[in-house]
């Protein structure tokens, strides 16, 4: 009794063409980045904020340290 191995066929699926995205208005791409730039400067008005209170601190524990002395 011999093996008889068959070629499997491929089957070939429809692929939905690629839908280019819509360009943008150039309003909202402005608004887009002005956003963003507004929420950049907040956390960086934020950051600044935490340092500078942090190293007040260290400062103060530094000095209530020498005193303590």
């Amino acid at each position: 009794m011999t093996t008889q191995i068959t070629p499997l066929q491929t089957v070939q699926t429809a692929v939905p063409p690629r839908t280019e995205n819509p360009p943008l208005d150039e309003g909202l791409w402005r608004a887009w980045v002005e956003k963003n730039e507004k929420r950049d400067k907040v956390k960086l008005a934020r950051r600044v904020r935490v340092i500078t209170i942090v190293v007040v601190l260290l400062a103060l524990a530094a000095l209530v340290q020498r005193v303590a002395r």
